[in-house]
């Protein structure tokens, strides 16, 4: 599954989740305005990407 993080400019950054070490270089842009955050397992959660990078 794609992720999205912030990458601290309030945009996001495209990942490819993976089970084993959270998120990798790559994946589609998905231009939501949303950032997902890449947990161990492969699941994504959902937050608003702001400025600094921080969950909302």
């Amino acid at each position: 599954m794609d992720c999205q993080m912030c990458n601290g400019n309030g945009d996001v950054e495209c990942y490819k989740c993976s089970s084993h070490n959270g998120a990798s270089m790559g994946g589609e842009d998905h231009s939501d305005g949303l950032c997902d955050h890449c947990y161990g397992t492969g699941v994504v959660s959902c937050y608003h990407c702001f400025g600094k990078g921080s969950l909302d």
